[in-house]
């Protein structure tokens, strides 16, 4: 036993010595130190790892450290043998390293096209894959960053156009995704499979979110009847997404529905949802005339008054959907639109409301009225300039009314300190639950 002891205690000293100087040769490449790199690399080894699996050549060929004049240090290690296809503990070589990207308001920073075709002229491997499924050709075509000329080098020296990630994903999908036309443009012409599906059975072309991409894709002949792992089609998706004009033409060039007019009128409502939520009035109006259901409901089960009601610029919203006999009492887990207008403290939307008979009494699954959700509303700051409290209770909201935990709309306004609200109570009459 002391000796298998002695044993193990030797590997682990051994382990934690190359650890940390795999760790210092890092620190070397990353600050471009090629004196301390050299005599790093000449008694621990070109390439040792640091503790999370990295060689001195793959934290020299980060596109981070680009600006620390890596070229030296890489041609150093890459002359002294250094594994050019090493991989970390995620994965990463040395190539997938100096093409990590990034992108914030200020900067975008694409990959070293420099370092990438060094490292691919001493025998990088285009084609590997980190843990994620991450190639070479993925991390390009993903970025944000323009950078074709990399792209056709990666494709003429091998990079699997067609290659798939862990969920399933190929750089076609990726192209998709940030609406990069130039891209899909390129990697169908150079054999992208249109028709590949990822793990949940999504496509190209039910990922697509711009006409200009769905065209490209449609040129390429793709299966419309593809259905992803909740069967909906690329025209579902279309529709869905409130692309009414994308999902009839999706339905024009030969997707299979089993009743047309049925799937327009659900594309019709998709849309007004997206109008309602983040679109404009004018369309939503549009909608509602061609037939759109004012009382259509979110996935979530919201109703579009609901939705409208959450927006505080989106009064006039609520007034459309009023218009056209939205239900104004209609509940989702006992939450109704005027509840959520009283959140939101928008007052123009809660009169609108009233006027059209919303209950001012109800009251939601934790015996909340609605005059307690305009007391415990963040914005009931504004009560000096656009009371709501009076207008509520006008209406008859019951100003001494308890929830569950025996708190009146006073006391949760005193808890929270939201001191308008409170004057206003007190002015009505209303007292504490204690």
């Amino acid at each position: 036993m002391p000796a298998r002891l002695t044993l193990l205690s030797i590997l682990a000293a051994g382990y934690a010595f190359a650890s940390s100087a795999g760790d210092a040769m890092c620190r070397a490449a990353e600050n471009g130190d090629l004196a301390s790199l050299k005599r790093l690399a000449a008694a621990a080894g070109v390439d040792a790892r640091g503790r999370d699996g990295s060689t001195a050549l793959i934290c020299a060929a980060s596109v981070r450290q680009r600006k620390r004049n890596a070229g030296p240090v890489v041609q150093f290690l890459l002359d002294r043998g250094a594994n050019v296809n090493a991989r970390d503990h995620s994965g990463r070589t040395p190539l997938l390293a100096s093409l990590e990207n990034s992108a914030t308001e200020y900067k975008v920073i694409g990959g070293d096209d420099a370092m990438a075709r060094l490292l691919i002229s001493h025998g990088a491997n285009v084609n590997a894959q980190d843990r994620q499924g991450w190639s070479a050709l993925m991390k390009v075509t993903a970025e944000w960053a323009d950078q074709p000329e990399l792209m056709a080098f990666l494709v003429a020296r091998g990079a699997e156009v067609n290659a798939r990630m862990r969920d399933g994903q190929t750089a076609l999908m990726l192209a998709v995704h940030i609406d990069k036309a130039d891209r899909v443009r390129f990697l169908l012409d150079h054999g992208a499979e249109v028709n590949q599906q990822d793990a949940s059975g999504r496509t190209a072309l039910m990922i697509a979110a711009s006409d200009a991409i769905v065209q490209l894709l449609l040129a390429r002949n793709p299966n419309l009847n593809l259905k992803d792992q909740d069967g909906l089609t690329a025209a579902d998706h279309a529709a869905r997404a409130g692309a009414l004009d994308r999902a009839t033409l999706l339905l024009d060039r030969g997707t299979q529905i089993a009743d047309r007019e049925m799937f327009l009128m659900r594309a019709r409502n998709y849309a007004l949802l997206h109008q309602i939520a983040a679109g404009d009035p004018d369309r939503a109006k549009a909608l509602l005339a061609q037939g759109a259901d004012p009382n259509f409901r979110a996935p979530d089960g919201r109703t579009l008054l609901m939705i409208a009601a959450d927006n505080r610029y989106s009064a006039v919203k609520v007034k459309v959907l009023l218009d056209a006999g939205a239900d104004v009492n209609a509940s989702n887990n006992r939450m109704t639109p005027l509840m959520v207008a009283a959140d939101q403290y928008v007052a123009e939307s809660v009169a609108a409301l009233l006027g059209q008979g919303a209950d001012p009494k109800a009251a939601d699954e934790n015996g909340r009225t609605v005059l307690m959700h305009a007391a415990a509303s963040k914005h009931s700051y504004q009560e000096a300039s656009a009371p709501l409290i009076g207008l509520l209770i006008e209406h008859g909201a019951d100003v001494n009314a308890r929830d569950d935990h025996e708190e009146t709309a006073l006391d949760i306004a005193i808890r929270m300190h939201h001191d308008a609200t409170a004057e206003a109570l007190r002015r009505a009459g209303a007292k504490t639950g204690q």
